[in-house]
Order: structure tokens, then C-alpha cells, then sequence
């Protein structure tokens, strides 16, 4: 069996829906330090994902969309995709490093 692994970067904390929003960077930034200071995740190792080639999404999401998303990525303020789903300037980024630390796995 594979160890446990924890696989994180700062950008994914910057990638903000608003203080309503339950994709909050304040529970990420809660996770975090969590793992660095709770004696129950001592010795398991915490990893700085790499971000996601763009060629590595495209296996599992047409070009289309991840054009989409990019194209749809503010520079200031947020974009709301449907009424789930927003982007603030870093969400694109952001996304990159989850997918890249699940390519590392």
C-alpha cells in the first residue's frame, strides 16, 4: 500500500468565491495548518504540487472547455459560470495544482 501523501500549494488558497462561498480559503489555510501542527499527521509528508499541463487536463476535459475557462477568468472581480460556479482571477491556477498533485501521486 502507498503511504499517505498530502499534496498542496499557496496558490490554492488565493482562489477566492467570497466570504459566503463554502470554497473558503480560510478552510484550506484551517487544513494546513492542521497537518503541520496536529500530532495525528506527524510524519506524513506534505508535497508542493506541481501545476497540471494543460496536455494532462486534456485527457479528461475536451480543449474546448479548458479554453472556456480560461477565456473566462476575470482579472478582477469574479465571473459566475452558472449558479454553482464562479471564477476569481487565480481560480484558473489554482485548479492547475490539484490536477499536477494528482498527476505526482
Amino acid at each position: 500500500m502507498t503511504p499517505l501523501q498530502i499534496y498542496t500549494h499557496p496558490v490554492m488558497t488565493e482562489h477566492n468565491m467570497g466570504d459566503s462561498h463554502p470554497e473558503s480559503p480560510l478552510r484550506l489555510r484551517g487544513l494546513n495548518d492542521m497537518f503541520a501542527s496536529d500530532p495525528l499527521f506527524e510524519g506524513i509528508p506534505v508535497i508542493e504540487s506541481q501545476e497540471a499541463e494543460i496536455s494532462w487536463i486534456a485527457r479528461a476535459h475536451e480543449m474546448s472547455y479548458i479554453h472556456m475557462l480560461q477565456d473566462s477568468t476575470p482579472d478582477t472581480g469574479l465571473t459566475q459560470l452558472d449558479g454553482d460556479t464562479s471564477l476569481c482571477p487565480s481560480s484558473f491556477e489554482a485548479a492547475l495544482h490539484p490536477a499536477g498533485g494528482m498527476c505526482q501521486a
